[in-house]
């Protein structure tokens, strides 16, 4: 190589590499709280409009393609994570259809979880003090989606993930139209004329050491049997509360870690039976 041609080989790499830096100082990486997001996650945003009231939501398109059940997939009180894409994702590559409400947009919130991320302490504050009658008409919305998509064999359940499972479990009260609900550590409805309008079966899924929440399990399923409406409540070992994202994360416990494969396993079983 001559050797004019090699100085400037040397100034072209050096430029390089001063970009590179400059670039990482700009721009870090962001800090997720999943042990690992899959850069290929395929997913698309759709806004679904009704009344005055715009909801943002993602939908994770079946792996394989094929009609399949389709899943309206309820976030915990942290929003929209990247931990509650990625679990999303994964049920999607399962062969199911998952749609994802973010359930901050639409009600006047300046806390959009989809378009920038916010201080977590207001994402939950404002969830926690969103109202049923606000929460119901979006799940609504995202019914009527799946019903009419290309990709949905016409039977859709419900599954929420924390707060997001008290919401699953109070919907199937409102919707008797859905094939299923799966509750993974969320509350039931108290008032016993609330369960009596659940027409589909309900799945709970609870961790070992969740024993606040735990206590109440026995007094749903004596009256769910009383009102003759099917529940399983299943109790997964060594689980905390919040153990499917928590066993994800870097350091996690042994115990959260086998609760989460356990839970996990346990979710693709119940699937597969609607």
């Amino acid at each position: 190589m001559p050797e004019d041609e090699g100085f400037l080989m040397k100034q072209l790499f050096f430029l390089i590499l001063s970009l590179f830096c400059i670039t990482s100082f700009l721009f870090p990486q962001t800090h997720s709280d999943s042990l690992y997001i899959d850069q290929k996650i395929k997913y698309s945003e759709v806004r679904l409009i009704y009344g005055e009231t715009e909801l943002n939501c993602l939908v994770f398109p079946p792996a394989d393609s094929s009609v399949s059940t389709g899943l309206i997939l309820i976030h915990e009180e942290w929003g929209l994570t990247d931990w509650t894409k990625s679990v999303s994702s994964e049920i999607a590559n399962q062969g199911y259809l998952v749609i994802v409400p973010d359930l901050l947009s639409g009600y006047g919130s300046e806390s959009d979880t989809m378009n920038y991320l916010v201080n977590e302490d207001v994402i939950r504050t404002e969830l926690l003090s969103t109202k049923p009658k606000q929460i119901m008409p979006a799940l609504d919305e995202c019914y009527k989606y799946l019903k009419v998509h290309p990709l949905c064999n016409g039977k859709i359940a419900v599954i929420g993930f924390s707060w997001g499972g008290t919401q699953a479990f109070l919907y199937l009260t409102e919707n008797n139209s859905l094939s299923a609900g799966f509750i993974f550590y969320g509350r039931s409805p108290e008032e016993k004329k609330e369960l009596a309008r659940i027409q589909s079966p309900v799945y709970g899924i609870y961790g070992e050491y969740d024993t606040q929440l735990n206590s109440s399990l026995g007094e749903t399923l004596r009256k769910m049997n009383k009102l003759g409406k099917v529940y399983k409540p299943f109790i997964i070992d060594g689980g905390g509360h919040g153990f499917m994202r928590s066993g994800e994360r870097p350091g996690a416990t042994e115990d959260n870690i086998k609760a989460r494969t356990a839970g996990w396993n346990k979710l693709i079983e119940l699937l597969s039976e609607i």
